[in-house]
């Protein structure tokens, strides 16, 4: 099994709407992708100044997986390539 650093990397990336709470995407963060509190308030903080921002850099399988774990509880996120 390949190594998950190997692999090519992926952004799940979380967009600001009007409709989720700030608390609502704090808590997702932390439970849904197991940022830590810290990690999860900065993260949050920039996807409601910036509009967006960057969840997790991962291997494709657990991106894939974050996004639709967010996107089933109304919040909208997608997946793009990490061309760094």
């Amino acid at each position: 099994m390949k190594n998950s650093n190997m692999l090519p990397q992926y952004r799940v990336i979380l967009k600001n709407d009007e409709v989720n709470s700030i608390d609502k995407v704090l808590s997702a963060l932390m439970i849904l992708c197991n940022l830590e509190p810290d990690e999860a308030i900065k993260t949050t903080m920039d996807i409601h100044h910036f509009g967006h921002g960057i969840v997790k850099t991962t291997h494709f399988e657990l991106a894939e997986t974050l996004m639709t774990k967010l996107n089933k509880i109304g919040l909208s996120a997608y997946i793009e390539k990490d061309l760094i």
